[in-house]
């Protein structure tokens, strides 16, 4: 799980750059996230509504995640136990990116 998560977690960091440094790139995935992301090697799974919307100097977007069931959060603390990192890094495990995975 700890794995799969790292992994989409630099696939996010990837097409982030990509959108910083190709205006085309950027302008599609604001335009056809869904279809992006997927290209880009996140699955979407159906029924799921996709935003990107694109900060600025005087915008700030704060993703809630999810609240993690019981038993997401004891697998996402004993995954941070066996990782060495306690237990107090935050609810389900969600990384930066809250719900977009």
């Amino acid at each position: 799980m700890e794995d799969e998560r790292n992994e989409r977690s630099k696939i996010m960091y990837k097409i982030i750059a990509k959108a910083w440094a190709d205006e085309s790139f950027k302008e599609r995935l604001l335009s056809d996230s869904r279809r992006v992301l997927e290209e880009e090697g996140i699955p979407v799974p159906p029924g799921v509504e996709v935003k990107v919307v694109e900060q600025t100097d005087t915008q700030l977007y704060v993703v809630l995640p999810k609240k993690p069931t019981d038993s997401e959060l004891i697998e996402d603390l004993g995954d941070r136990e066996a990782a060495g990192c306690g237990g107090n890094g935050g609810a389900g495990g969600n990384g930066g990116f809250g719900g977009v995975y």
